[in-house]
């Protein structure tokens, strides 16, 4: 298991796709939403996209904000 700064997010396909339905997201977020439901470390996510892992951070916190309005 991929350890992480931030919790796992444990999502099944359809709601993943509910989720993606309801919120905006840039196509940056959305690969870095896709690349955590992959269980990526945050440090994985900002080599692969070329960002600074403070920057990968903060955009998860985003992203987990904008999940949390539609659950």
């Amino acid at each position: 298991s991929r350890g992480s700064t931030m919790s796992r997010l444990n999502f099944t396909k359809p709601e993943v796709n509910y989720i993606k339905s309801k919120i905006y997201l840039s196509a940056e977020d959305e690969k870095i939403l896709d690349l955590w439901l992959l269980e990526w470390t945050t440090k994985e996510i900002a080599s692969e996209l070329s960002m600074s892992t403070s920057t990968v951070f903060r955009r998860k916190e985003k992203i987990l904000a904008k999940i949390m309005k539609v659950l």
